[in-house]
């Protein structure tokens, strides 16, 4: 449930502890993180920010459901094959 941007930052972060990790011997938790990431970049992939969306639709902010669908480049890739045409 989080924007590209918040991804963007928190797989920033992660890859710095990452890269901290290893350069320090602790592979434990490098592995770990490294599973976080992947994590991440797999739910983009497979949810986006659809959920978001589906929220603020039924809160009936439509702005903010316009503006979080259109961060979805290629809306094929929706979850469950479901292609969303919104003309708000």
């Amino acid at each position: 449930m989080m924007t590209i941007k918040a991804r963007i930052a928190v797989i920033f972060i992660a890859a710095l502890l990452l890269g901290y990790g290893l350069y320090q011997g602790h592979y434990q938790t490098a592995v770990l993180l490294a599973g976080g990431i992947g994590y991440l970049i797999w739910s983009h992939f497979r949810e986006g920010s659809v959920f978001l969306a589906t929220q603020a639709f039924h809160r009936q902010d439509y702005e903010k459901t316009k503006n979080l669908l259109s961060e979805i480049k290629i809306q094929i890739h929706f979850a469950r094959g479901v292609v969303i045409s919104m003309n708000l």
